[in-house]
């Protein structure tokens, strides 16, 4: 009996760091909402900039509403790209890059 709860017990306390090992602790990118400046030569201003679309070193993160804070994994010197992203036609679920 002695032995059952030894072994339930060394079970219980070891298998912890194989279920939840250890995790990075994700540093975080802030994207405030802009306004978008033109000349005459390039158009209008009006966008209608819903949204961030984030890549990390050639890896798409994903695409997050703005204002945005979004969390990165990984230390030292990274690439990140930044576009910025409407809604195609207006239509909320046709998320695409802004051209």
């Amino acid at each position: 009996m002695k032995l059952m709860f030894f072994c339930l017990l060394l079970v219980l306390v070891s298998s912890c760091d194989i279920i939840n090992p250890q995790e990075e602790v994700p540093g975080f990118l802030l994207v405030s909402p802009f306004q978008l400046t033109t000349t005459p030569a390039q158009g209008s201003s009006s966008s209608k900039i819903t949204e961030v679309w984030v890549s990390v070193d050639g890896e798409f993160l994903g695409a997050f509403p703005l204002p945005a804070r979004i969390p990165v994994l990984g230390s030292g010197e990274r690439r990140i790209s930044l576009q910025a992203g409407i809604k195609d036609n207006g239509i909320s679920s046709s998320p695409d890059i802004f051209p």
